[in-house]
């Protein structure tokens, strides 16, 4: 009878732990587009390729559906909206020629400026 009455300990499956503890750092913000889909252009090979996004839906407090989408964050990856992978190709190459535009121009009026001034 003794061996009934003390309570039972419960363990945790420690891996079900772990995934539900895993914690997440937000590197950045999207508005989802619709329409388009996210391309990760990975800049050592070149190539672009779709991003999977993961679709949370919940119940918030005031019964309220709150809807969240997240994506796997990569270094070296450039991430665009497109319609498909030649047009997310042409709009980083796009956003990096004109990256590369401004930052000549800067410097040409950086070396005026320091030339003025040497003067």
């Amino acid at each position: 009878m003794k061996d009934l009455e003390q309570p039972l300990k419960i363990v945790p499956d420690t891996q079900l732990v772990a995934e539900f503890q895993k914690e997440y750092t937000l590197k950045a913000k999207m508005v989802v587009q619709r329409g388009l889909i996210l391309y990760g252009m990975d800049l050592e090979q070149m190539k672009a390729t779709k991003v999977n996004i993961t679709k949370n839906v919940m119940v918030g407090v005031d019964g309220k559906p709150i809807k969240e989408n997240r994506a796997q964050f990569e270094p070296n990856v450039i991430y665009v909206w497109a319609t498909n992978e030649y047009n997310a190709m042409r709009k980083v190459q796009r956003d990096l020629e004109k990256f590369i535009r401004n930052n000549k121009e800067k410097e040409i009026r950086d070396n005026k400026v320091l030339d003025g001034h040497q003067m």
